[in-house]
Order: structure tokens, then sequence, then C-alpha cells
């Protein structure tokens, strides 16, 4: 007996934006939050240049962290062994990129869907989204977004091994 394979849709808004930045991504329901946030950089087309962080909404006092940090004060998690769909089952999450600036992106679970909702497309995708990138003047193009993630996700859930989220490297 095979198992079911689920999709999550997810709305990403810049929470500082008017008028509103965002989009909306298809992301299988077992990717990690690292490789989320390797989706996020692709489709703001962001360079990777700043530390990240994940919180849920219900509690700043527990951090998703790329490295376990011992001077924060809080508890931490790292974002390569939780998955986005636990991280996301009590609220929203915020996606807290470059501490210094108001890039800081609420993370909603819109709806879970079933494999044959993709209709044979891969995911991760995007599958809409509203709004010029601030902070990279980048304009909105589906097309060039789901070029991007085909070419740094080897599969659903393997990043490119050689997935250089800068300028100039084929994915921008």
């Amino acid at each position: 007996m095979s198992k079911e394979k689920y999709y999550l849709q997810l709305k990403i808004q810049l929470q500082h934006e008017k008028p509103a930045v965002w989009r909306r991504v298809i992301v299988p329901d077992t990717m990690h939050l690292d490789q989320l946030h390797v989706v996020i950089q692709v489709v703001f087309a962001w360079d990777n240049s700043h530390i990240d962080q994940f919180w849920n909404t219900q509690s700043r006092d527990f951090l998703y962290v790329p490295y376990i940090d011992d001077d924060l004060p809080a508890d931490q998690a790292l974002t390569s062994k939780t998955m986005v769909w636990s991280a996301l089952e009590s609220g929203n999450l915020i996606y807290d990129f470059d501490f210094e600036s108001e890039l800081d992106q609420r993370i909603h679970l819109e709806k879970i869907v079933d494999a044959d909702a993709l209709t044979g497309q891969p995911a991760p995708r995007c599958i809409a989204g509203r709004g010029t990138n601030p902070y990279g003047d980048q304009e909105f193009d589906l097309d060039q977004i789901n070029d991007r993630l085909k070419a740094a996700f080897l599969t659903e859930n393997t990043v490119a091994q050689d997935c250089d989220l800068t300028e100039g490297n084929g994915y921008w």
C-alpha cells in the first residue's frame, strides 16, 4: 500500500509593504524549513546574504534556526530538522531575513492539496504572486521564478549541491 502524497499551499507575504508583496507556493509536506528558506530566497530573488530565522506567531520564545546559538535567549530547533508542516501546525510562521531591515514575512498555510491537484507540475512551485520585490527591484515573473526553483531543486526535497543564490549564477 503506497502512502498518499500531499503538498502545502503557502502564502508568503512581506509584512511591512504597501501595496502588498506576496508569493503563493506549493511545497511537499515533507519539506524542512531550511529548504523552505531556499524557496523563499528564490521566489523573492534574494541572494542569501543575511542571517535568517523562523518563529511561530504564537510564541517568539522559540526559534527555528540554521545553527544553535547558545547566546540567544530563546529555545531553538534546527531548520534542517524541522518540517514545514509541523512548524505550521500551531499557527503562522514569521521568516525573519536580515535582522536589521523590515524583511519579515508571514507564512500562512492556506490549504493542503493532494498530488492530483498538481496535474503533473513539479514542486516546489510558485503558482501566483503580486508586487515587486522592494529590496531587489525584481519584478514578479512567474515563469522565471519557476525556472529558478527547478534549477535549485533536483527533486522535491533535495536542493542542488551547487545551488548558489547569488546574482549572476544562472538562478536569477
